[in-house]
């Protein structure tokens, strides 16, 4: 996502279809690598009994914030840059540098938060299920 907000940021004046192609190839990428490492990531922490009721219940509140997101901060800030009197084009360039700034700032709180060691975590939930 940082490489397609910096690429809306530089994109050409006239339409370009291969260069509009890629930037949507990436978010693309972005958007289903995330949502199947998500889902992955608490297939593997959830217990069976639970996997399809708590991947509904992921997927319907990752989507409302995502919608609630994209609507009012999204909307808002395009309202707030249409005051200003933008052209389109350096209207949604302006935008685009926002949201690059904002995924920075979120990749980088991302990168301070504690890893989980994956395989520490499956052979303790290992151990436990042989303990019972």
């Amino acid at each position: 996502m940082l490489i397609s907000s910096g690429m809306w940021i530089v994109a050409p004046v006239e339409f370009s279809s291969w260069y509009i192609g890629i930037i949507f190839s990436f978010i693309g990428a972005a958007q289903m690598g995330g949502y199947l490492s998500f889902n992955i990531y608490f297939l593997n922490i959830i217990p069976s009994v639970k996997r399809v009721g708590s991947t509904l219940i992921i997927t319907m509140i990752s989507s409302f914030f995502a919608g609630i997101f994209g609507a009012v901060i999204g909307a808002g800030l395009i309202k707030i840059l249409g005051y200003f009197h933008f052209e389109s084009l350096i209207l949604f360039q302006f935008f685009f540098g926002i949201v690059l700034i904002m995924l920075i700032c979120g990749t980088y709180i991302i990168l301070r938060l504690e890893k989980i060691n994956i395989l520490k975590a499956a052979g303790n939930r290992i151990a436990n299920i042989m303990r019972a």
